[in-house]
């Protein structure tokens, strides 16, 4: 990646100027380090990360600093001892700007404001609807509360914050306007093809494939009905599942009547999954219709595409409405009956070269990152101007 040279920094001296702070996510995460931290750091901006990780350690990659410090042991200690940690942690560092990624955080974010540090707030998704489908949370009247205070929280936390990233159109309700800048999660093009490989002769059996977070809101159940429905319709097909999966989950895959056709591969780095996905010939997204999913884009679709894969999908309210990539995916809705998700398989099978080069240059001008970047960059050349930095120093 290459600097701006008229704004470079020397990110090994001086005041950091954006340091992101998450919780929850690794600082590998493709947001938080791959596209705005390093778009950030590109425009000239001294930049870090910092995060949970196995150890506590430091590193310098694409000119960006990434901390990782020692993980929380329980999703407790995540609110209590490793939010301590991260809070300290930012005002030894004591940054122009704090970028936060998490809703837990945002008390954190209060507290470094009073050190005169600017806060951000990164929405990533609507997180009071998605608290509602974590099951992990507790029963339902539990998750309904917590989604309650999320929503207090953060509407509370939209009058006091220098700025709000959001990651989606759909979110810009919730927060002041003129605070507020929208990143869509869209496609950093240097990872993914801009062109098709070689036009392969599709033989038995289809090669099926899913990437990320494997669980059951993400359709593990759906995808595995789907591929015994279609061996059973004579239709040959495998399924590839390249993401974390748990015991729980692999005990799912082998009592069920699909297993000998499942390959899981765990998780892959960014390299191994386009590699996978050219491979492929369609890849699944059955996400269960939460409220959460129900407006979502997921981008996911987006990768699949640009590879030159059809993509068998739920009928979401969302991903219905993004006409652009129409003749791409094939919607199955949640309650279809048996076999609907066999035969979407045969129909999917069968693609025109021509409308695949056509639907990938779509992803390429449409749902490019680069536009994205270039806006929150713009963002934080208003927030970080002399007259704003002044006004901060001012306040130190």
């Amino acid at each position: 990646m290459s600097i701006n040279t008229e704004n470079k920094r020397d990110p090994a001296s001086g005041r950091i100027d954006i340091l992101h702070l998450t919780s929850a996510h690794p600082v590998s995460d493709t947001r938080i380090f791959v596209k705005e931290a390093r778009a950030l750091a590109d425009a000239g901006y001294r930049v870090a990360v910092a995060g949970p990780g196995d150890i506590t350690g430091h590193q310098t990659k694409d000119h960006v600093q990434v901390f990782t410090l020692a993980r929380p042991k329980g999703r407790l200690a995540r609110f209590t001892s490793f939010a301590r940690s991260l809070y300290r942690f930012s005002v030894d560092m004591s940054p122009r700007v704090v970028h936060i990624h998490d809703p837990d955080l945002l008390l954190l974010a209060w507290f470094l404001k009073r050190h005169g540090i600017k806060t951000v707030y990164d929405v990533h998704e609507e997180f009071p609807k998605a608290i509602l489908s974590r099951a992990w949370l507790g029963p339902l009247i539990i998750r309904r509360v917590a989604a309650q205070l999320v929503d207090r929280l953060e509407r509370s936390a939209a009058g006091w914050l220098d700025g709000i990233v959001l990651a989606d159109k759909q979110l810009a309700d919730r927060f002041p306007q003129d605070r507020s800048v929208v990143t869509r999660n869209y496609l950093d093009m240097s990872e993914w093809p801009t062109t098709l490989p070689a036009p392969k002769e599709i033989t038995p059996p289809l090669r099926c494939i899913y990437v990320g977070d494997i669980s059951e809101a993400r359709g593990l159940t759906r995808m595995c009905d789907a591929i015994h429905e279609a061996n059973e319709a004579g239709i040959e097909a495998t399924l590839e599942l390249v993401g974390r999966i748990s015991d729980t989950q692999r005990d799912t895959i082998s009592n069920h009547p699909s297993a000998r056709h499942i390959i899981q591969h765990g998780w892959g780095t960014r390299s191994e999954v386009a590699s996978k996905l050219a491979t492929s010939d369609i890849a699944f997204c059955l996400l269960e219709p939460t409220p959460a999913y129900r407006e979502a884009l997921p981008v996911k679709v987006l990768e699949y595409i640009v590879s030159g894969l059809q993509v068998i999908a739920t009928d979401l309210p969302r991903l219905r409405s993004e006409t652009l990539l129409n003749g791409a995916i094939h919607f199955v809705p949640w309650d279809a009956p048996k076999g609907a998700l066999g035969a979407a398989i045969g129909k999917a099978k069968t693609t025109d070269r021509a409308r695949q080069e056509q639907l990938q240059q779509v992803v390429i001008d449409h749902y490019n990152w680069a536009n994205e970047a270039a806006r929150l960059n713009d963002f934080y050349d208003r927030l970080l101007s002399d007259k704003a930095s002044k006004e901060a120093d001012s306040n130190e």
